[in-house]
């Protein structure tokens, strides 16, 4: 994760977190000198060492940890809160133990991790690092979770982390509800395209647009639109292909609204052709 330099910042939101912590009667102590603030949208999030924790008597001590703390300047933060403690719940329940941290500590407005060492699969996107393993497990917990009609609403790389013991972890819980299928299959991958240097630039996706193929073929199957795994040999490869390139273009057009960002159709037709022609590459040469 990319963490901002600031350390005071972060010193004082460990203060606002024990603060938080005391008034639920609960006694906590954190290591100070060992304090990193990660990026984050909305909220606060910090990685640092649990050193005492009263209600915890198992946890091996120092032990890291990440701290999430809702933002109390955005409204409905409480019910972030609540729905990413609800969503957790309903993963574990799913998943077990095996892609989910522990959850050591929560009260309103704060939950409290385990600290997974790993890197998440972006900066492996962006190192050039992600492994056709790392896809498959993306792609066997991503449909795991479709198939309970949830969605990750905030569709991103960078909430999965593959651990050094090489497995899967989801990270960030709040946006997960029931959602389009397909149409969060569609975002995800443009989160593969959709980065500095991206699609929109005058750049090589070759590698980006190769390990977003590869994730969408081991996924296997969307809310019944394909009822078999397709290969790149496969009869309906063509259609699939069409069909996806549409989604991504669509998820894609919802990207440059957002952002403002100035992309005309001569532009667009160039970068739909860049995605399909990576499909069809994809045939001939999987590569990586």
């Amino acid at each position: 994760m990319k963490h901002e330099k600031n350390a005071m910042n972060c010193i004082e939101i460990i203060n606002k977190i024990r603060g938080i912590i005391s008034l639920s009667g609960d006694k906590i102590k954190f290591n100070h000198n060992k304090c990193t603030q990660f990026h984050s949208k909305k909220h606060y999030v910090i990685k640092t060492e649990l050193l005492f924790f009263e209600n915890s008597v198992s946890l091996r001590r120092p032990n890291e940890i990440v701290i999430k703390m809702f933002n109390d300047k955005i409204l409905g933060y409480l019910n972030s809160w609540n729905n990413e403690i609800d969503k957790y719940l309903k993963l574990k329940s799913l998943f077990g133990k095996k892609n989910l941290p522990n959850l050591i500590y929560s009260c309103p407005a704060i939950v409290i991790y385990e600290f997974i060492s790993g890197e998440n699969y972006f900066d492996l996107l962006m190192a050039q690092k992600l492994s056709n393993k790392s896809l498959c497990l993306l792609a066997k917990c991503y449909q795991k979770l479709n198939k309970q009609g949830l969605v990750f609403g905030d569709a991103r790389l960078r909430n999965f982390i593959f651990s050094k013991s090489q497995s899967l972890f989801f990270v960030d819980y709040e946006e997960i509800h029931e959602g389009d299928i397909v149409r969060n299959i569609s975002n995800l991958m443009v989160s593969f395209i959709d980065n500095n240097p991206g699609i929109f630039e005058e750049t090589d996706n070759e590698y980006n647009l190769n390990r977003m193929i590869y994730f969408l073929l081991s996924y296997q199957s969307v809310e019944n639109r394909l009822n078999s795994y397709i290969t790149p040999n496969h009869k309906n490869y063509e259609k699939f292909t069409e069909f996806w390139v549409a989604e991504i273009l669509n998820s894609l057009k919802i990207v440059i609204e957002r952002r403002s960002l100035q992309i005309n159709n001569q532009k667009m037709e160039k970068i739909r052709n860049e995605i399909k022609n990576a499909f069809n590459q994809f045939v001939t040469n999987p590569k990586y």
